[in-house]
């Protein structure tokens, strides 16, 4: 008993991580090992759920995105899912549900798209726009429009894309401007290589080692800034033939990405 004693207190007045403070579960007093960055929780620790309309670490209610999650909206090619992310982006700046998603408050939300040129982003803005207005006369669309941020990066995949998104979220941390969300349109445009390949998939999403270099992938990012993200992902369209349902069958599903909180 003495022994243990002892050891309570060296616990309690050690300043710096150690052996014994992570070796130290107790529910109310749960430790976080700054060399390792692992909190040392009991079961007892974690607390049960709250609804989604009172989570704050939830953005949106339905097949909810959460900070540091992932939703994917999954369809085949050609059936809309750029011109989704344009109407989606807006309307949840403004509060608004859409597609049975519904943001607890108005959210900054990045699209970050590869998909389309600017004559053809603007040109689906301008009808989305004009529908919006439409339908909604109550809210302020010049404002919201003029908030809703399409950032534009250049044509980069892998390591090189995680490095510039990090580096471009630090700048907007530092301004204190930071997005609820990103939205990546699509997989395909930021993911290097194989997306049918588990271990490419699994270092750019979960961190490794990708393009032989070490990354803390897009999981990684999304902790370090306590922000959520909209993955669009391509599934290749229904198939015709018997060759064709051969390769629809053998083609990558979001589920082995093993990293999405929900899927639309």
């Amino acid at each position: 008993m003495e022994k243990t004693n002892n050891m309570n207190e060296r616990i309690q007045t050690s300043s710096k991580p150690s052996s014994v403070q992570v070796c130290k579960c107790q529910s109310e007093d749960s430790l976080l090992d700054f060399e390792t960055g692992v909190k040392m929780m009991s079961l007892a620790d974690y607390q049960r759920a709250m609804p989604q309309e009172e989570d704050d670490d939830v953005l949106l209610v339905g097949p909810a995105l959460e900070r540091d999650g992932v939703l994917f909206v999954v369809a085949p090619t050609g059936i809309g899912k750029s011109v989704w992310s344009d109407q989606a982006a807006p309307m949840f700046r403004a509060g608004l549900t859409f597609s049975g998603l519904t943001p607890r408050k108005p959210l900054n939300i990045w699209t970050i798209q590869f998909e389309d040129s600017d004559r053809r982003l603007s040109t689906d803005r301008d009808d989305i726009k004009a529908y919006l207005v439409k339908e909604r006369p109550d809210v302020d669309w010049n404002d919201i429009f003029s908030k809703t941020m399409f950032p534009r990066f250049p044509a980069v995949k892998g390591v090189e894309f995680i490095e510039r998104l990090d580096h471009l979220l630090e700048k907007s941390k530092a301004q204190s401007c930071l997005p609820d969300a990103l939205t990546i349109n699509t997989l395909f445009s930021v993911m290097p290589g194989d997306i049918s390949s588990s271990t490419t998939c699994s270092a750019f999403l979960r961190g490794g080692i990708l393009d032989g270099k070490y990354t803390i992938g897009l999981l990684g990012i999304l902790q370090k800034y306590h922000i959520g993200c909209i993955i669009i992902h391509h599934t290749v369209k229904p198939p015709m033939t018997d060759r064709e349902l051969k390769a629809w069958i053998n083609s990558p599903n979001p589920e082995y990405l093993a990293c999405g909180s929900s899927e639309l």
